[in-house]
Parts: C-alpha cells; sequence; structure tokens
C-alpha cells in the first residue's frame, strides 16, 4: 500500500537519522532539537486537526492521519493512524503499519490516545499538505533524489504543494 511506503517518518526513537532495515522507519535520539520542536509544534496546532474531525468531511481532503508515540519511557516507536475519528475527548485510529520495536502492534490495530499527546498530525487538503511537522523535517534532511522520491509517492495521497505550517 502506497500510504506505508510514503510515509517514511515512522519514528523509533526520535533524533539522529538512521534508516533502518524497513525503509519506513527512520531512528532519531530522544534531544534531536529539530524534532522536538516539530512535535511540539504538532501538539500546539492540535486544535486545526480537531476542527477538521470534528467538521464534516471536505470533498478536497484526500488524505488526514496521525502519529502516535508506542512503547515505553525507554522504547519507543512514533506511528501513522488512519481511519481517525474523535471518540468522545480522544483520538482513534487504526495503525498503518506493523511496529518493527514494540511487540504485538501491527497494521489495522486500533489505538486510542489524548489528542494533546500525538507526535504529529497532516491533512492534505486541495493537494496541500497541512501539518505533517515532523515530515518536514525528515524531508528536509533527505538527498535530492529520495526527497524527489518522497514527493512522488505522496502524489498518491493527493498532495501537490508543502504549504508553509501556518497556511493551516
Amino acid at each position: 500500500m502506497i500510504r506505508r511506503t510514503v510515509i517514511l517518518v515512522t519514528l523509533a526513537g526520535l533524533g539522529c537519522q538512521t534508516q533502518r532495515s524497513n525503509s519506513n522507519v527512520w531512528e532519531f535520539s530522544g534531544n534531536d532539537p529539530e524534532m522536538r520542536a516539530a512535535i511540539d509544534s504538532a501538539r500546539r496546532t492540535v486544535a486545526v486537526l480537531m476542527a477538521r474531525l470534528q467538521a464534516p468531511p471536505r470533498a478536497s481532503q484526500t488524505y488526514l492521519s496521525v502519529k502516535v508515540r508506542l512503547g515505553t519511557d525507554s522504547v519507543g516507536e512514533h506511528i501513522w493512524l488512519d481511519g481517525v475519528q474523535v471518540a468522545g475527548t480522544l483520538l482513534r485510529g487504526q495503525l498503518n503499519e506493523d511496529a518493527v520495536a514494540i511487540e504485538g502492534a501491527k497494521a489495522g490495530q486500533w489505538v486510542t490516545v489524548r489528542p494533546d499527546s500525538i507526535s504529529d498530525w497532516m491533512v492534505i487538503d486541495n493537494g496541500v499538505l497541512c501539518g505533517g511537522y515532523t515530515v518536514r523535517v525528515e524531508r528536509s534532511r533527505l538527498s535530492d533524489a529520495d526527497r524527489a522520491r518522497l514527493d512522488f509517492g505522496l502524489l498518491d495521497l493527493g498532495l501537490r504543494s508543502w504549504a508553509t505550517t501556518n497556511e493551516c
């Protein structure tokens, strides 16, 4: 499925960029300042995501996903959720791929989280990416060839333009 090959920022750990055997997983040190800032931005703007989820779906919106951290304080993995819904004061969605570092977390499994605990969110509407803070950091670190491959893969999700983070 294209989502699994495209949304390559399923982060295991957060920080110092190292690609693992699963091409969708990148490791980062927990103290990477750019990733920490990206997660902080996602949490600071979660009201934009919530407004999208609570309004009727727009025909122009082709994709919506939320990234969550699974695991313990010492071992964690950030994975994107699809089919995201509001469940009272919580968010609920399905893991879009199997976890690498966390036992038992499998694609399709439903996960429920507090909105203020997510590590990223993204919406593609009218071809423009809104959110995707950790994706933007990772994309900025890719070679030109890898960046072009990522952008090409995101076409299947409807992405045509990388909006600035304030254009949501």
